[in-house]
């Protein structure tokens, strides 16, 4: 293409016409297209916090029992975690007992159960129908 004159230029300018200016191609343009891409499956780890030494699924009532922990753990294919309130099951607290009075509790899904880091939880299983699990 040649190149015109300055004072071509400078006449259509003053008659109202402008140049075209092309886009500069910048370092900071980005020309790919949007697009998705499939990243690796991430699912959290479900962890219920046991705030009760009751045995009973009274829901709604602001407590957490341990049955009440493995049944919830029990309803998805996701390993979940049980753990046990500090404030709760403290050392302060000498033996802190829940006795399992409602029948076995089944543990059906990949769960792991996390004492408090200090005192103790003892799960003792005082219902008619008890047995041992091996």
């Amino acid at each position: 293409m040649r190149s015109r004159p300055s004072y071509w230029i400078t006449l259509l300018t003053k008659l109202g016409l402008r140049r075209k200016h092309h886009r500069s191609q910048s370092p900071t343009a980005f020309h790919r297209k949007l697009r998705f891409e499939q990243c690796e499956d991430r699912r959290m780890l479900a962890v219920f916090m046991v705030n009760s030494d009751l045995d009973n699924t009274i829901g709604g009532n602001g407590l957490l029992t341990f049955r009440e922990a493995v049944n919830a753990a029990n309803q998805d294919n996701l390993p979940d975690q049980i753990v046990f309130d500090e404030t709760v099951f403290d050392s302060n607290v000498a033996n802190r007992i829940i006795n399992i009075q409602l029948g076995n509790l089944v543990i059906n899904e990949r769960v792991t159960i996390t004492g408090p880091s200090t005192g103790f939880v003892f799960i003792n299983d005082a219902s008619a129908t008890a047995s041992t699990a091996t």
